[in-house]
C-alpha cells in the first residue's frame, strides 16, 4: 500500500461513515506550510468517546487493523488512539477543545491527490503545533508562517493564544509565537 492509497482509503472512510475530521501533523505541515517526511496520518476526528467502539468495529469491518481493547484504553486515557491500513499508522485524536471546534468551523477544503480533504486553517494549525511545542512542533509552525506570514490573521492568533496561556497559567506559547514571528 502506498501512502496515497493510505490517506485516500481513511479519508473515504471517514466521509461516507460523516465522521468530520481534520487532517493534522505532516501533511497538514506539507500542505499549508514546507513538506517534509512522515509515515503516518495524524487525524483530529469529532466524535465523542461514547461512539468510539461503534467507530472502531466500523474500522474493522473496512479492513482497517485496530487492536481493540488497547484502542478503547488509550481513548479513555489519553483521548486518542491508532488503527493501521496494512502496516501504516494512522493516529487519531478525537476533538474535545474550543480550539478544535474553532478550528473545525474554520475548516479549509484543500486538495491532496487529487481530491478535496479538510485542513485546518494555517492559523489553526500554528495553534495545534504551538501547545506541544516539540521542536518539529515549532519548525512547523516556522515553515507555516513564513509560508503565510502577510496572511495571518494575527488578532485570531493572539486571542487564542492568550486563553490558552492564561487557562495554563503559562505563557510559554505566547514568547515562542512572539519569537517566531519577529524572526520571520
Amino acid at each position: 500500500m502506498t501512502f496515497e492509497s493510505l490517506v485516500l482509503k481513511t479519508i473515504s472512510f471517514l466521509e461516507k461513515n460523516k465522521i468530520q475530521y481534520l487532517i493534522l501533523g505532516g501533511i497538514a505541515v506539507g500542505v499549508l506550510g514546507e513538506a517534509r517526511f512522515t509515515s503516518d496520518l495524524d487525524l483530529d476526528i469529532f466524535i465523542s468517546k461514547e461512539v468510539v467502539p461503534e467507530f472502531l468495529k466500523k474500522i474493522q469491518k473496512a479492513k482497517f487493523k485496530v487492536n481493540f481493547a488497547e484502542a478503547l484504553k488509550n481513548v479513555q486515557t489519553f483521548g486518542s488512539f491508532r488503527f493501521f491500513c496494512q502496516e501504516l499508522p494512522v493516529d487519531v485524536i478525537l476533538a474535545s477543545t474550543e480550539l478544535e471546534k474553532s478550528a473545525l468551523s474554520r475548516k479549509k477544503s484543500l486538495s491532496l491527490f487529487n481530491r478535496k480533504m479538510s485542513f485546518p486553517s494555517p492559523e489553526d494549525l500554528v495553534l495545534l503545533k504551538l501547545i506541544p511545542g516539540r521542536p518539529k512542533d515549532l519548525l512547523d509552525v516556522e515553515s507555516i508562517v513564513i509560508r503565510h506570514k502577510e496572511k495571518l490573521d494575527l488578532k485570531y492568533l493572539h486571542k487564542w493564544i492568550q486563553k490558552i496561556c492564561e487557562e495554563a497559567e503559562d505563557f510559554r506559547i505566547l514568547h515562542q509565537f512572539n519569537k517566531l514571528i519577529k524572526s520571520n
